[in-house]
């Protein structure tokens, strides 16, 4: 049972905002090698469908709903998509990667291992120009002059 609390803390935490790390050099060293393997054996379209369920899991947030809203059948769907994803990536494209870091039974590695998948994500959800323009139309309203000092 541990083992699945440290691939679910893992799940959670891999977009990218945690910042936990595992605690010996040979448990580092094992979840960087799973956060490599994740990223390489992950496609295009399994890294936007992570990128969908991260998103529909941040609209669920009591801070955010005004933003928008997931149908019970979307959420479902998303959920059943990245199942499937980390299943495939846990234990099979990357098994011989996970061993070590279920192992060490680390959370912590988890973490590590699905922050780079999680940043992968993201790049390749920016790849859209739409999104990455989105993103910086919050320049707009910066005070260039505040910025001043940093330019001279």
């Amino acid at each position: 049972m541990k083992t699945f609390h440290a691939v679910i803390a893992g799940l959670m935490l891999c977009s990218a905002v945690a910042g936990a790390h595992a605690q010996t050099p040979d448990s580092d060293a094992a979840a960087k090698a799973l956060g490599r393997c994740l990223v390489l054996k992950s496609t295009g379209e399994d890294r936007i469908g992570l990128a969908r369920w991260v998103g529909a899991g941040v609209l669920a947030s009591s801070h955010v709903a005004d933003l928008g809203q997931v149908s019970t059948a979307k959420r479902e769907a998303v959920d059943r998509q990245v199942a499937a994803l980390f299943t495939r990536l846990i234990t099979k494209d990357c098994v011989e990667q996970a061993k070590p870091v279920m192992t060490f039974n680390s959370s912590a590695g988890m973490s590590v291992a699905f922050e780079a998948l999680g940043r992968a994500a993201m790049q390749e959800l920016m790849t859209d120009p739409k999104a990455s323009a989105a993103m910086g139309t919050f320049t707009q309203y910066l005070d260039h002059a505040d910025f001043a000092k940093f330019t001279k």
